[in-house]
């Protein structure tokens, strides 16, 4: 069982390491801020009845000082059970209730809401596009259109609005403000890719190198926990399953573009992939160790061994439904590239 279980301790391990040093590297960010700045349509959350600039108090009873606690309690208890989210609206509390039934939208595609202080970035500008004749840049913050304040949801649709029909658009590079006349095209875009940009206050948690280890240790936890409860979601119908697995090319795409943000990032998803390796060697399913794990317990408990050709007969079945499974996988991320 030692021998067996071997591997998965390794990865656990790799991932507390790694958790461990990032936190003591760099600490924590996070952003206290709990108003809604934007609500997507058609979201969740504009159907369940929420509004710009209610302020989110507690998910499911439990207290949400900072923006990251929202998300990840959403996320976490829409997993398993209903919602109940209390907000402070002009004053007064309300609660927001979300079913179950409701839930799977949330799981798939987050709530819908965003925290206040999000601006539109530039991360990239197309060549011959009216963003580059007017001189555009990657990491411009865009301020406004026609001198009416955007943000980085509503942007897009601003710039549709005004579809062949020459705009004043202001932004900011630097300390510098910069300003231009453009003219967006037939399909009412301008030739940018945006990104996010947070404005808001923002608070650093710096920790020692001892302080950093239980953190670690934590986010582990909450990250297996997480990936369980997934699982479990995916098994009983509840997620999409071709949404929620990755082969190979995905996982080549997603650590090219955490590479690409640092390599602090990259050894974040590299914890996050050892993790994932870890959860799924365990699952007790003939060919991988959580198979072999469940029949060296038979063997302990009744004290006697499986006979060879059950053995070989399970392996081999196994061994079958993981080629058809990792088919399945290669398939659907060729279709998604």
């Amino acid at each position: 069982m030692i021998v067996i279980c071997a591997g998965v301790i390794m990865n656990v391990l790799l991932a507390i390491v790694i958790f461990w040093g990032i936190i003591f590297y760099q600490g924590r960010t996070i952003r206290p801020v709990t108003e809604i700045g934007y609500i997507a349509a058609e979201s969740p959350a504009a159907k369940a009845g929420f509004q710009v600039s209610d302020e989110v108090l507690s998910v499911n009873g439990k207290p949400t000082p900072y923006w990251e606690e929202i998300e990840n309690l959403i996320y976490t208890e829409a997993l398993s059970s209903d919602l109940t989210i209390t907000v402070r609206r002009n004053t007064q509390q309300h609660i927001i209730r979300i079913p179950r039934s409701a839930t799977m939208e949330i799981l798939e595609d987050r709530l819908g809401i965003y925290p206040k202080g999000l601006v539109p970035v530039v991360s990239a500008v197309e060549t011959g596009k009216p963003a580059e004749k007017i001189g555009l840049q990657p990491r411009d913050v865009l301020l406004s259109v026609n001198d009416v304040p955007v943000t980085y949801h509503s942007l897009p649709e601003v710039v549709r609005h005004y579809a062949g029909t020459e705009v004043l658009l202001k932004w900011k590079r630097g300390e510098e403000q910069k300003e231009a006349r453009v003219t967006p095209t037939a399909e009412g875009r301008i030739g940018v890719t945006l990104g996010a940009l947070y404005t808001g206050p923002v608070q650093n948690m710096r920790y020692s190198i001892f302080e950093a280890f239980p953190q670690g240790i934590r986010d582990v936890w909450e990250m297996s926990w997480l990936n369980l409860k997934s699982i479990f979601q995916i098994f009983t119908g509840r997620v999409s399953f071709s949404k929620s697995v990755a082969g190979p090319i995905m996982i080549a795409q997603m650590a090219t573009r955490s590479a690409e943000v640092g390599i602090v990032s990259f050894l974040g998803f590299m914890a996050l992939l050892s993790m994932n390796l870890a959860i799924i060697n365990l699952l007790p399913f003939p060919a991988l160790d959580g198979g072999h794990f469940v029949f060296l317990l038979y063997e302990a408990i009744f004290r006697r061994e499986i006979p060879n050709k059950v053995k070989i007969a399970l392996q081999q079945a196994g061994f079958v439904l993981l080629l058809v499974f990792m088919a399945f996988v290669l398939y659907n991320d060729i279709i998604k590239f």
